[in-house]
């Protein structure tokens, strides 16, 4: 989803980059270093001076923040559909993972998209298949 370029920063994305930035003793202008990013603009975002720069933007931020999954901040950005119940709580969960589980889970995602495709696909195989409608068998209810 593109951002717009008036978006607002939702609040809680600042708590949590001021946070993230405080518990590793880092200045803004350190982190926009890392981020490639201006000082001036990070600063302007974090008070809310500024809307929300592009999703790419948001994970080098993330990655300047060395957080876990740099792709958190799409979440607290409200870049995701956050009406979907099981979306965020896989986000939520997916965001406290360690790298390797997290290749775990990503692995085991492309597995289950693997088997549904190739279930659509023989689904697609059968009703192919059949030209001629379904007659009903010689008993009927009734």
């Amino acid at each position: 989803m593109s951002p717009r370029p008036k978006d607002p920063v939702p609040q809680d994305l600042i708590n949590y980059i001021e946070a993230a930035m405080e518990i590793q003793n880092l200045s803004s202008r350190e982190v926009a270093k890392r981020a490639g990013m201006d000082p001036a603009g990070l600063w302007r975002m974090l008070k809310g001076r500024q809307g929300l720069p592009g999703d790419a933007a948001l994970v080098e931020l993330g990655k300047a923040l060395n957080l876990r999954s740099p792709a958190a901040l799409l979440f607290y950005a409200r870049r995701v559909p956050e009406d979907d119940p099981f979306f965020v709580e896989l986000l939520q969960i997916a965001t406290e993972l360690k790298r390797e589980d997290f290749r775990d889970l990503l692995s085991f995602a492309k597995q289950l998209r693997r088997r549904g495709k190739k279930a659509d696909a023989k689904i697609r195989g059968v009703t192919q298949r059949r030209k001629t409608p379904r007659r009903p068998g010689p008993y009927t209810i009734g």
